[in-house]
């Protein structure tokens, strides 16, 4: 096994937030919760919940009803008992601080 150089490689964000690796990569597994993380990093960290089932809608190939179940009953409890996102109200969906940090790291490694 050769050595690389630290300085070229990104370094999980578990050290950021209250996660092990292991739930981190558990929670990034499902290519819709990635999704959300990254409409939602995109987007000032915060959007309704419409328009991010038409952001996992487009980014999966999803039907929009079938996204709107699975955002709804899959994607935002994993997520926010991960306290990676947050639902301050019926409509808002929101990135959190953690969120934010894996989303960033997300974002450059992807």
């Amino acid at each position: 096994m050769s050595s690389t150089s630290g300085s070229n490689r990104t370094q999980l964000p578990t050290g950021e937030v209250d996660l092990t690796a292991d739930e981190l990569f558990s929670v990034l597994s499902d290519r819709r919760r990635r999704c959300v993380l990254s409409a939602l990093y995109r987007e000032d960290d915060q959007l309704t919940r419409e328009s991010l089932t038409a952001e996992l809608a487009h980014g999966t190939q999803d039907d929009p009803r079938e996204a709107a179940v699975h955002l709804h009953h899959l994607v935002l409890p994993k997520l926010e008992g991960t306290t990676l996102v947050s639902c301050p109200n019926e409509e808002l969906v929101a990135l959190t601080s953690d969120g934010s940090s894996v989303a960033t790291w997300l974002d450059a490694v992807t």
